[in-house]
Order: structure tokens, then C-alpha cells, then sequence
């Protein structure tokens, strides 16, 4: 029987036929005739792709994809085929696949600048950066004027928290594409994080000119005016963008912060309303929520919303923050909302640096350096002032008196209270609003909370689990350590590290140990707003890795001295 010759007029044809098919949306007509294609020129790519397209037009990816793979047995290592497989891959987010396409691709057409960014784009969504690295400088080394390589190098620089690389190449960049706002954003993106804010009102204001109404660079623009505390500007363009993007969540969320920083409760709490509805799971309307909740001196609800939060979101710190606060007001105000603590666990190994270890004082900058590790112990000296003699004392009388309103005081400072206990010349940050409650009815129920702090402070001493710090923010004597390492031992075996500023006998960064479980650390400067936060990891890694070290080896020696 001798074989039907087919002509290129037949293949046209047939190719004419199912394009119509396609364009008036008739799929199954569109398979049929690419499936004779596929039969008749097995070795053309347009049956295979135009197939695979009308079986994912269909809702049949997984058949689209074997069609494709079947072409390559007919067609290997066709590019339009490989690209096909590669960005099915890419689109339905399957990275490993989608990174081993574009390879695929890249090693029968390497000059393919589609198919390098695309390579990037999944390594960075594996977070496979040295990789990606790698790929950068192959995309560098045959475009070395493209936008998209330019593009790709700051968001690997971005990833990388290399900031500074990150903005040169988004710059250069937009230097070769000046008319594409998605790289004007990058930049805006870089400057937001380093909070060059006059910066980014300059990229903003000559964005607008070039893309007049562009509306995520008006958010962007809402939220500098937010952070340059320009509430009554920012309450305007939110405005403007909500008659234009009612539904849009990131203008939600800026004009119900703005209008919470106003104060303008009656027009926030609709908005927030609109957000949640939304995004039941946002976690700036729940912070919003929370706060205008225990500035109504509900912290119970607060510590509820944001429980609850925590729990879908247990990485986002300035969800743990607002919830640690809400806590220490519910210990005042609603007790009942705080569970009582159970035994002391220690944390896991590996557990963020910070949270294996609990501040004694004094002031608050090692508590707010947990913070931006995302650590929120609920600790008695966490925001307290002492010096070393009265924390001496409070630790040697087991904190007697740390609940009796004689000896506590509560007084303004700013626009909230501040706790005073004239016994140990002990100062607390209470962080509840002077708005919220009167002083006299408030200090009583800041000395149960002081009770319920202290028991778990005297608990935790005991526990051993985590190392205390205190920062000697006006000096500290020799005599003083020692008296403070003895106080803090009356309760077991607990590691104390004593920071003190850095000088002649001790360098900034560096660790000195005094005995098995004492230490000193100095840190280059204090300050609450410009923490030395290279110095303190440093010191407190150095601390962490000895102490652990220390209990390895009683560990041990208990263990072989068993079996003596």
C-alpha cells in the first residue's frame, strides 16, 4: 500500500482550519484538527503547540502537558516545544520543573533572554541564590544591555537583603526602559526599605508626571505621607484613591491607618470593616483593630483578635509585637484574657538568637532589639529601669513589695503612664494610654499585674532555660556584678550576662567570662533608637554558644560520674 504524500498547501490548509476553530473558541474542533496535524506532520511543531493549547483552552493542562512531551519524541529538542513545557511549568508555579525547562531551552538556544529571566524568576521563587547568581552572570554575558537582566540582578541583590546593589541595577534599568513603571516601583520598593522617604517623594513626584493617575505609585505615595506623619495630606490621597479603588485592599489598609492616626474612628472603623470583609486574614486591620480596641480599654478583645491572628500568621512580628503588648495591658485590665503560664520550656534549638534569653534591665533597648528579631517575652523587666543595687535587692527579697500600692507610683510621661516602685527605684513603661483610665483606679490593677510578672520572672530564674541580661546603661562595679551573679543564683543555675559599654578591657562585640555562667559583653554605643544591633547579636551568640557548651559538658561528666 503506498503511503498519502501530504503537501505545505495541505499543511496550511489544515493549519488555517484549526487557527478558526481557536479564534471563534470551538476547542474540541481546534483538538480534532490539530490532532490530524500532529498525525500528518509529526514532524511540525505548529500541531503539537496548537494542540496543546486548545487542551488547556479545554481545562486539560495535564493531557496539554503529555502532548507536549510526546512532540519531543518526534520534534527533540525543539525550542518552541521546549519553551511550551518550560512556561506550563512556570505558569501552574511548579519551580523545579519550571527551572529545569528553561535550562532545558537554554542549552539549544542560549541567546533566549525570555528564557533567562524566566530561569531567574524560578530559582528566586526556590530561593536558590547562588544558582541564581550563576544564571545572572550566563543572562550578563549575552544581554548585557537588556532591562530584564538588569531587572532580575536587583531582585536577586533584593533577596540577597543586598539593598544598595539591589537600587543600582533597578536604576540602570530603568535607565534602558524608562517607560515601564513596574521598575520605577522596584526603586520605589528599595527607597520604602531604607526609608530614604525625600528620595522617594522625588521618584514619586517625576513618576507622576511620566504616568499621571498611575495608581500603585499614588499608594506608594499615601504610605510616605503616612511615614512622614503628614496625616491630614495622607487622609486626602487616600481618599481620592478610594473614590477610585473602593475594593482595592492596600488603599484600605492606608486610609484606615491614616484615619486611626487621626483619631477619626467613626469614618476608621467602616473602612476596616470593608478590609476584613475582604482579607479576613490581613494582618494590618487586625493590628488597627486591636489597638483601637485597647484604647477603649477592651485589651481582652485584643488579645483575642490578635491570638487569633498570630495563629495564621505566627512569623509576622509586628503581629507578635502588637499581641505581647495587648497582653501586658490585659495583665492590668482583663486578666482573664491572659492564660496563667504554664512550667518554663526552653526554647528550641533553633529557635531565633534572641528568644533564649530575658532582660533584667535596665532600660528598654534589649527588648527592643527582641523585637525586631520578632522575640515578645512577657517579662517583669523587659521595659523597666534599675539600677544595679535595687535589682540586687528586688532579686534577694524575692520581690517583696513589687504589688503594694504604697510602695508603687504611677505618673504621665508622654501620653502614657509610667509605673514607679520607690522600694527597689524601679521605673516601668506601662504602654497603656493616660486616655484609657484614670491614675487612681488604674495603679491597683498594675500592681496585680506586677504580682503576676514577678512570680513568673522568679519562675523563670528558677527554670534556668534562658540566659538573663542586664545592661549596665550607667556603669557597673565589679562588686556589683558579683552581688547581682549571687542573687541571681539563689534561685538555680541561671547564666547571667552583664552588657556594659565598650573600652579598654573589652572591645565592642566581644565576651568576657567571668565563672561558668557569668559573663560580660560590651556593645559600642546604647541607644533605644540606634541599637548596636551587630554588637549585641554578636555578644549574645558568643554567650549562648558557651552556656550551651558549659551544660554539654555537666551534662556529660553527670552521666559518666553515674556509672562510678
Amino acid at each position: 500500500m503506498t503511503a498519502v504524500a501530504w503537501s505545505t498547501a495541505d499543511l496550511v490548509e489544515l493549519t488555517s482550519a484549526a487557527a478558526a476553530a481557536a479564534a471563534s473558541s470551538d476547542w474540541d474542533q481546534a483538538v480534532s484538527i490539530y490532532t490530524h496535524l500532529q498525525a500528518r506532520f509529526p514532524a511540525e511543531p505548529q500541531g503539537w503547540l496548537g494542540g496543546a493549547r486548545a487542551l488547556r483552552a479545554k481545562g486539560a493542562s495535564a493531557e496539554a502537558d503529555a502532548l507536549l512531551a510526546v512532540a519531543l519524541t518526534h520534534i527533540p529538542g525543539n525550542v518552541a516545544v521546549l519553551q511550551a513545557q518550560a512556561a506550563s511549568a512556570h505558569a501552574g508555579q511548579h519551580w523545579p520543573l519550571a527551572a529545569s525547562g528553561w535550562r532545558l531551552v537554554l542549552d539549544v538556544a542560549p541567546q533566549l533572554a525570555d528564557a533567562h529571566e524566566k530561569l531567574l524568576q524560578s530559582l528566586r521563587a526556590m530561593n536558590r541564590l547562588d544558582e541564581a547568581q550563576a544564571a545572572l552572570q550566563a543572562f550578563g554575558s549575552h544581554h548585557p544591555q537588556d532591562p530584564r537582566y538588569w531587572r532580575e540582578s536587583g531582585h536577586v541583590a533584593l533577596a540577597k537583603g543586598e539593598l544598595e546593589d539591589a537600587l543600582v541595577a533597578f536604576k540602570e534599568a530603568n535607565r534602558l526602559k524608562p517607560n515601564d513603571v513596574t521598575i520605577i516601583l522596584d526603586i520605589l520598593t528599595i527607597l520604602s526599605r531604607q526609608r530614604r522617604l525625600d528620595e522617594m517623594n522625588a521618584v514619586i513626584d517625576t513618576a507622576l508626571v511620566q504616568f499621571p493617575g498611575n495608581v500603585p505609585v499614588l499608594i506608594y505615595q499615601g504610605f510616605t505621607a503616612i511615614r512622614q506623619r503628614a496625616f491630614e495630606r495622607a487622609a486626602t490621597l487616600w481618599q481620592s484613591l478610594y473614590e477610585i479603588r473602593p475594593h482595592d485592599t492596600q488603599v484600605l489598609a492606608g486610609y484606615a491607618e491614616t484615619l486611626a492616626a487621626l483619631k477619626d474612628e467613626a469614618r476608621m472603623l467602616p473602612i476596616l470593616d470593608q478590609l476584613l470583609a475582604r482579607q479576613p486574614d490581613n494582618s494590618a486591620a487586625a493590628i488597627l483593630y486591636a489597638r483601637h480596641d485597647m484604647r477603649h480599654n477592651r485589651a481582652g478583645a485584643a488579645v483575642a483578635r490578635l491570638s487569633q491572628a498570630v495563629a495564621r500568621r505566627p512569623n509576622d512580628k509586628n503581629l507578635a509585637a502588637t499581641l505581647a503588648d495587648a497582653k501586658l495591658l490585659a495583665l492590668a485590665t482583663a486578666p482573664e484574657a491572659v492564660p496563667e503560664p504554664g512550667p518554663p520550656v526552653a526554647p528550641e534549638p533553633d529557635a531565633p538568637l534572641l528568644t533564649h534569653f530575658e532582660s533584667l534591665g535596665s532600660g528598654c533597648e534589649f527588648g527592643l532589639l527582641q523585637r525586631q528579631f520578632g522575640a515578645e517575652p512577657l517579662g517583669l523587666l523587659r521595659w523597666a529601669t534599675i539600677n544595679p543595687a535595687g535589682l540586687a535587692s528586688l532579686l534577694e527579697q524575692r520581690f517583696a513589695g513589687i504589688e503594694d500600692a504604697e510602695q508603687n507610683d504611677i505618673r504621665p510621661s508622654g501620653h502614657s503612664y509610667e509605673l514607679i516602685n520607690h522600694r527597689y527605684g524601679m521605673g516601668m513603661q506601662t504602654f497603656i494610654s493616660t486616655e484609657t483610665e484614670a491614675a487612681e483606679t488604674l495603679l491597683p490593677k498594675l500592681c496585680k499585674r506586677q504580682r503576676f510578672l514577678a512570680r513568673k520572672l522568679s519562675e523563670d530564674l528558677t527554670a534556668g532555660q534562658r540566659i538573663m541580661v542586664y545592661k549596665a546603661a550607667s556603669g557597673i562595679t565589679e562588686a556589683e556584678i558579683l552581688r547581682l551573679w549571687r542573687s541571681v543564683r539563689m534561685y538555680g543555675e541561671t547564666a547571667l550576662l552583664v552588657v556594659v559599654l565598650a573600652g579598654p578591657d573589652l572591645a565592642a562585640g566581644e565576651l568576657k567570662v567571668i565563672e561558668a555562667g557569668l559573663m560580660t559583653g560590651a556593645v559600642g554605643q546604647f541607644s533605644n533608637k540606634d541599637i548596636a544591633v551587630g554588637d549585641w547579636t554578636s555578644v549574645c551568640s558568643e554567650a549562648l554558644s558557651l552556656w550551651r557548651r558549659h551544660n554539654d559538658y555537666k551534662t556529660a561528666y553527670e552521666a559518666a560520674d553515674s556509672w562510678r
